[in-house]
């Protein structure tokens, strides 16, 4: 649902005193995001498409889809494609990644001539890791690899990073299942990570300092998260689950904000933003499908 600050439900944006506006609240009366974009209002168009197995996260940079994969011939792989035409730039580039759940660029380069930034990609293990690689469109070096503990984001956890503020968010869950509430006791759980100071655990891997922690309502299999207009964005969904979902959730709360049903029961690999409006899902089997999202006047 989306509120205005006096916790009404709105069907348009509109201010305290009914005014209409890009800022979105929570039902707390909490800023959501601004930007001039209806979450609720979208066309859904075939992106590109390929037969590619074992596809896990996945970023866009400069028209190239940086996909990873998992599974015994592929572990710690990743895959550059043409968005523009499907073709496969290179194949099974080695990298650092193990289940490659989750994957976004940061802004920041290794060097200045580099033609990509920095690429974190998460592996989901127990406890959590995010890799940061080194990528050009057919290698891959590890730069750095940032360990969470356990006790604070939960089993299963993957990354998104708001890197203008300098957070990095952990999503995973109370207990060690993805795929069941447990009639209420197994929760999704947000972390918080100060990315601005980074521990040295003295065994070439870094923890930034812990901020906070929120556990809420559970989401089934969550995949691919990014962060993107002030909000975690998260796909959820598994090969043979009822349907599939994106989640965009609040991240100071953990209230979801936008649903939108994929109206698929193929598992949700990742998904991510090529502007401001426009965002790429992943579907297993290499089939990528683009939402456009509406602009509100």
């Amino acid at each position: 649902m989306i509120y205005n600050v006096d916790s009404n439900v709105l069907l348009s944006p509109k201010t305290k005193d009914g005014a209409d506006t890009d800022i979105l609240y929570d039902k707390n009366g909490a800023q959501v995001f601004a930007g001039g974009i209806d979450y609720r209002t979208y066309t859904k168009t075939a992106y590109c498409g390929l037969a590619l197995a074992n596809m896990q996260g996945f970023d866009i940079n400069s028209g190239i889809i940086f996909q990873f994969r998992a599974g015994s011939a592929v572990n710690n792989t990743m895959c550059t494609i043409n968005a523009a035409n499907g073709s496969i730039i290179q194949n099974n580039i080695a990298a650092s990644s193990e289940h490659g759940d989750s994957a976004s660029f940061s802004k920041e380069k290794y060097n200045e001539a580099d033609d990509y930034p920095l690429l974190y990609v998460t592996s989901d293990t127990n406890p959590a890791k995010v890799y940061v690689n080194r990528v050009t469109q057919t290698t891959s070096s590890l730069v750095k690899t940032l360990v969470f503990p356990l006790d604070k984001t939960g089993y299963y956890a993957a990354h998104a990073y708001d890197e203008e503020n300098g957070v990095m968010y952990m999503i995973g869950y109370s207990e060690r299942n993805y795929l069941s509430s447990n009639d209420g006791s197994n929760k999704t759980v947000i972390s918080r990570w100060d990315m601005t100071e980074l521990n040295d655990n003295n065994d070439g891997t870094y923890t930034p300092a812990y901020i906070s922690r929120t556990d809420r309502e559970f989401i089934y299999c969550t995949q691919g998260q990014q962060y993107k207009n002030g909000m975690i964005w998260i796909a959820s969904g598994y090969t043979g689950s009822a349907e599939s979902y994106i989640y965009a959730l609040n991240p100071d709360t953990g209230e979801t904000v936008v649903t939108i049903d994929l109206e698929t029961t193929t598992e949700v690999e990742g998904l991510t933003f090529i502007s401001g409006n426009e965002m790429i899902v992943g579907l297993a089997g290499g089939t990528y499908t683009k939402y456009t999202f509406g602009k509100r006047d």
